[in-house]
């Protein structure tokens, strides 16, 4: 069964490790903290000291991009959001949350 995006997000920020979605994956590399992959691409990396949370454009500044960056702000609780136009117009290709 698929998941919702916010839901993957939940589960990324949460690590609870029991859903799927057809194009996440969630990966726990020994050591490296948790990995938000969006098309095979690492978009969030969520280390294992601290909340913080590691974001990659990865090049694709689209609206599922955002969507996907924008549910895992939220599921942290950041009260920030971000816009695929204002980043790539910016040039940011990385960012901290």
């Amino acid at each position: 069964m698929s998941h919702t995006v916010a839901q993957m997000a939940a589960e990324f920020v949460n690590g609870n490790r029991k859903l799927s979605h057809p194009s996440v994956e969630i990966r726990y590399p020994l050591g490296s903290g948790t990995e938000y992959l969006l098309h095979g691409n690492r978009i969030c990396r969520k280390g294992d000291a601290g909340n913080a949370l590691h974001f990659d454009w990865c090049g694709w500044y689209t609206p599922t991009t955002a969507n996907h960056m924008n549910a895992i702000l939220r599921a942290a609780g950041k009260d920030i959001r971000v816009s695929y136009s204002q980043a790539r117009k910016a040039g940011v290709t990385q960012f901290l949350a």
